[in-house]
């Protein structure tokens, strides 16, 4: 799968990370991550909240793949 960038319009299957705070959110007021990512094309830079409450540790996502393999 992959998206076009706004501004070089090249399609894009990996961002490259750029950076992450630890933030309050302005929109729901909960702690959260602000997250830039960055085109690998032109170097336009994207962001986005997200809610500390969606983040899931890798171990337990592991866990949940593999017995949904079973």
């Amino acid at each position: 799968m992959s998206i076009k960038c706004s501004n070089c319009k090249k399609g894009i299957t990996t961002l490259k990370f750029s950076d992450a705070s630890v933030i309050t959110s302005g929109k729901y007021h909960v702690p959260a991550v602000l997250i830039t990512l960055v085109c690998p094309h032109c170097s336009q830079h994207y962001y986005t909240e997200v809610p500390a409450m969606e983040f899931i540790p890798c171990e337990m996502k592991q866990r949940q793949e593999a017995s949904n393999e079973n």
